[in-house]
């Protein structure tokens, strides 16, 4: 299903989320795995998004595609929130433009 949309799957497997990643990342997102019974315990200790999607595994081709969708609108716009960031933080150490 993801070939329906344009993206393969990586050629490398899943790597599990050590605490060393979490400790370094400077955004988490979550994709409703924040229960007690799933979710590993320092992904709590520390700010994070929850966009508390089902699990697409249980879902039927229609029910996976719309989280699919859901999921690769989320990241296009993280993405861009996440570009704009980083253009007003350069903004902020360049200083306002002197013109010429």
């Amino acid at each position: 299903m993801l070939r329906e949309i344009g993206l393969a799957l990586p050629d490398h497997p899943p790597q599990p989320l050590t605490r060393e990643l979490d400790e370094a990342a400077g955004r988490r997102v979550t994709m409703g795995c924040l229960d007690d019974a799933s979710c590993p315990v320092h992904l709590k200790e520390h700010e994070s998004t929850d966009w508390a999607l089902p699990d697409p595994a249980l879902l039927g081709d229609e029910e996976f595609r719309k989280v699919r969708d859901n999921l690769r609108d989320r990241v296009q716009r993280l993405r861009l929130e996440l570009v704009l960031v980083e253009r007003r933080r350069h903004a902020v150490r360049v200083g306002p433009s002197t013109g010429p």
